[in-house]
């Protein structure tokens, strides 16, 4: 993380540099005054004082404060800048990360982590960085002027620090540590927000409000009760740091006092030196406090490292091919997941071109994870998957997803009009009028005519303002852009009511004409045509044909079919 952090500071090196100057300038001139402010004092006293004296010093405030907002202003856009380059590195990356990823992680919690652990990240680079820098210039430059005025009560000051180091470094540890868990708390609660509010509908006909408002609030509880700990240390360590520098103060006064009267000094340079001891004392806070906001950032960005080093797909790697026409083949296939379970067992099959394959069995039987390996979402673990004579392993990620159409039963929508989903994901030009003849294929373009601004009708997140049957079509049409090669349908019409899924079944025949189909669905009448039928069980093929063919040789499917037909008689009943 720290390394790219480097390289989007070496992109703005010029205005780094300006911002550098500008603070040193900026210090020098602070650096100066005291020291001209002593001579007035001491012309006072000796009734001495001339107006170009007092004139020199405001002009050198006046140099002094605009030097002071070029540095700040250059340097908190480098922090920006970082910030921005870098949150754009980490929204690529999650980009990229192999599905494996989401599916065990919230999306809550990836956008906590993308927004939430990177403002940490970004509030300390664009505030806290700059403020060192000019701290520690101006304490290194008020230390050497402190030596040369009075080595004496200069000692006193240095006789302090390992006090501060005493306060600040077992601060800084139990600071990182609680840094971390208001992260994750912080994560888990977006996560946990997304979730609900995504799920709205569910919580409001479960009468479940008074259930999640207790859930949300034992979360939110927790984040106060971490964050509320985390703000205790660091008050408590500023406290005790602001103690030792103000008792160091006190002892200067009294020390300075006694060696005026003993006439050791002069009162002007007892001033100068208390102006210089300010700013040594302020950068000092700044600079402790900057270690603690170090480890509240190391505990912040474990989570955000975490995700860099993780691997992503590799879209282009391999040879391009063509798989129109290409036989598909699995060749014994065997696929787990991270827990250690055979999803698959020994898995082959092929399927010709232009054919339709049907997939049946059980819940949980691995057809959807046929259609996960065909997709590319996984890697194989054993066994090999063929279009043609070419591996599956051989051919670019981007080559191939840009031949497969996929129509799921939950019908992905995003956010916008109906032309921006139709298009999305397109590595071509699309007219209008292209997109009206998407839906007319797909059954569609009589109700998206009926719509306020047709094609350019906003439907809201996730399509909430279509029907489900109407979210299917707009899927189906958006397929019929893509021109797919090879076509995998999930369950397309699972949680379609009858007369929504007469419509959308005649959208799919259009869309299944002279293409591969691979089909995943539970009810009779989607499978009943196909060219193949193949039975899943338990990961393993248990039976392979036409449909009349497995009535007779298996048993299993044949009391599929059995159940299927009675629910369609009790469906016509109840009608």
């Amino acid at each position: 993380m720290y390394n790219i952090l480097l390289k989007q500071l070496k992109i703005k090196k010029t205005i780094f540099l300006l911002g550098i100057f500008s603070s040193l300038l900026s210090t020098v001139i602070s650096l100066l005054i005291p020291i001209l402010s002593k001579n007035i004092i001491d012309a006072v006293s000796g009734k001495n004082l001339s107006l170009s004296s007092f004139s020199n010093v405001i002009l050198l405030f006046i140099f002094q404060a605009a030097a002071s907002t070029v540095s700040v202003v250059s340097l908190s856009y480098i922090g920006e800048g970082i910030v921005g380059g870098f949150r754009i590195i980490v929204w690529e990356k999650i980009i990229s990360l192999r599905i494996r990823y989401f599916e065990n992680n919230k999306s809550g919690e990836i956008t906590s982590l993308l927004v939430n652990d990177t403002g940490v990240i970004k509030n300390f680079i664009s505030n806290k960085i700059p403020s060192l820098i000019t701290s520690v210039i101006s304490l290194i430059g008020a230390v050497i002027i402190l030596m040369c005025i009075d080595y004496k009560m200069t000692l006193l000051i240095f006789a302090v620090f390992p006090i501060l180091l005493l306060i600040v470094l077992p601060m800084g540890r139990k600071i990182k540590h609680r840094s971390q868990q208001y992260q994750q708390e912080l994560s888990e609660f977006t996560g946990y927000a997304n979730q609900i509010i995504s799920e709205i509908k569910l919580v409001k006909y479960s009468n479940s409000e008074n259930y999640e408002k207790k859930r949300g609030t034992t979360q939110l509880n927790s984040l106060f009760r971490i964050g509320f700990n985390l703000t205790k240390i660091e008050s408590l360590g500023n406290s005790l740091i602001l103690l030792v520098m103000t008792s160091m103060l006190i002892c200067l006064l009294v020390f300075g006092a006694v060696r005026i009267s003993k006439q050791e000094i002069s009162t002007g340079t007892l001033l100068a030196f208390l102006m210089y001891l300010l700013q040594v004392i302020s950068p000092t806070i700044i600079i402790l406090s900057f270690v603690n906001q170090l480890k509240s950032v190391q505990g912040a960005s474990k989570r955000v490292i975490d995700l860099l080093e993780l691997d992503v797909e590799d879209l282009s790697k391999g040879q391009e091919i063509n798989i129109e026409n290409q036989p598909l083949k699995f060749k014994n296939v065997n696929f787990e997941y991270d827990y250690g379970i055979n999803v698959l067992k020994d898995v082959s099959f092929e399927v010709q071109p232009k054919h339709t394959v049907a997939f049946v069995g059980p819940s949980g039987a691995g057809k959807t994870t046929i259609f996960g390996l065909i997709e590319r979402f996984y890697d194989l673990k054993e066994g090999d998957i063929l279009f043609g004579n070419h591996s599956i392993l051989d051919v670019p990620i981007k080559n191939l997803r840009s031949q497969v159409g996929y129509v799921s039963q939950e019908n992905s929508l995003l956010s916008g009009t109906i032309y921006d989903n139709l298009i999305y994901g397109l590595r071509f030009s699309v007219s209008e009028n292209q997109c009206i003849q998407a839906l007319s294929q797909s059954c569609a373009l009589e109700f998206v005519n009926l719509l306020p601004k047709g094609i350019h009708t906003n439907i809201g997140e996730k399509g909430t303002k279509l029907s489900g049957g109407e979210k299917q079509r707009i899927a189906i049409a958006r397929a019929f852009l893509r021109s797919p090669k090879i076509l995998l349908l999930d369950e397309a019409t699972a949680n379609l009511d009858s007369s929504s899924e007469e419509v959308v079944q005649q959208a799919l025949k259009n869309l299944m004409r002279e293409r591969m189909t691979l089909i995943i669905a539970h009810r009779l009448s989607t499978v009943i045509d196909a060219d193949k039928i193949i039975f899943i069980e338990n990961g393993q093929i248990t039976g392979e044909g036409k449909h009349l063919e497995l009535i007779k040789s298996h048993s299993l499917y044949k009391e599929y079919v059995e159940s299927q037909f009675m629910n369609v008689k009790e469906s016509q009943s109840y009608s």
